[in-house]
């Protein structure tokens, strides 16, 4: 994320990974760590956990997805790049996470833990456009129970709905058609994924999220649509 010389014209690089030094950028390849005590990480999401707050999880970037135990050290749970992170609201060992399609591919860069950060599933089945996703592709949950299950939302160039933890997707919304263009379903989730961070998990504060800002989305497209006449 910065590159600079110091004095000495040896280069440093500070990154997501903390401090490094390459003593003769000319010919060396080969870089000190300076980190020494200093940890460092780039959280992406946290979420914190609803009943116990000794508990949380957070995604970073390029270090995986972390669980946070009352301990100054962070356990990494989940590798590769670590998006947003959902606890449901249900049952509160349910897990979600996403990842970026490069970082598990297209078939795992959705994925729930049934145990509490443990082990993890793959969760896309139904998501057609993966190719699709931004880097981060937002997700949010609905506070409310679905007879015991979790009803999520999902953007990438369209809009997917799960109403059965994830176990299965479908999309809701078709890119060009009514309105729907791909920076709307992504922006419509991501706004809501940020109002679902600062207002945190009162359900009368945010009773179907979700549908209020997809419904803003759809109405910020037809005014954007030409009119007759």
């Amino acid at each position: 994320h910065a590159l600079a010389f110091d004095a000495s014209s040896r280069l440093l690089d500070g990154n997501d990974g903390g401090i490094w030094r390459l003593a003769t950028p000319a010919t060396s390849t080969t870089w000190a760590n300076l980190n020494s005590n200093l940890n460092t990480i780039q959280f992406v999401g946290i979420a914190q956990h609803p009943a116990n707050i000794n508990v949380a999880f957070g995604g970073s970037q390029d270090n995986g997805t972390e669980r946070f135990n009352d301990n100054l050290n962070w356990t990494e749970v989940d590798g590769g790049d670590g998006g947003d992170v959902n606890i449901s609201p249900t049952n509160n060992n349910r897990v979600y996470h996403v990842a970026p399609v490069a970082s598990f591919g297209s078939s795992s860069w959705f994925r729930r833990s049934d145990n509490g950060g443990t082990s993890w599933l793959s969760k896309v089945s139904g998501i057609t456009s993966s190719a699709s996703a931004a880097f981060y592709a937002p997700f949010v949950i609905d506070p409310n129970s679905f007879a015991g299950n979790d009803r999520l939302l999902l953007g990438t160039n369209q809009v997917y709905e799960s109403t059965n933890n994830a176990d299965t997707w479908t999309a809701i919304s078709t890119p060009g058609v009514n309105g729907w263009t791909a920076s709307v379903a992504m922006s419509a989730l991501a706004d809501a994924a940020a109002q679902e961070r600062l207002l945190g998990k009162d359900v009368s504060e945010r009773v179907a999220l979700g549908d209020r800002l997809l419904e803003r989305a759809r109405t910020t497209a037809e005014r954007g649509r030409p009119r007759g006449g």
